[in-house]
């Protein structure tokens, strides 16, 4: 069997730090992330390889989270569907987490 880099392929922390990254910067600048980036299948420069994410996770969600709560419903919605959808995810997960 010949060598290949399957094991390269970015983990699932990779990908959510990437895809927080990318949210982030859609409430900055506006624009809509492009779910058919290497950005978002957690390719992201300050992700892909990085040590300590789980850290840097945490700030993201909580970042991304302070954000959102002050942004009325149609805000949001005017938001692009994957941060709608992390929005809503990330509400049911601090609900069932008891926040």
């Amino acid at each position: 069997m010949p060598c290949n880099s399957d094991y390269m392929a970015a983990n699932d922390l990779e990908v959510e730090v990437s895809q927080m990254l990318l949210l982030v910067n859609e409430l900055r600048s506006g624009k809509h992330v492009d779910p058919e980036s290497d950005g978002w299948s957690g390719y992201h420069p300050k992700a892909y390889g990085e040590r300590n994410l789980r850290e840097k996770a945490d700030q993201l969600a909580e970042k991304l989270c302070t954000a959102l709560r002050k942004k009325t419903p149609n805000e949001i919605a005017a938001m692009s569907l994957e941060m709608q959808m992390w929005w809503r995810e990330h509400k049911k997960a601090d609900k069932e987490a008891g926040r």
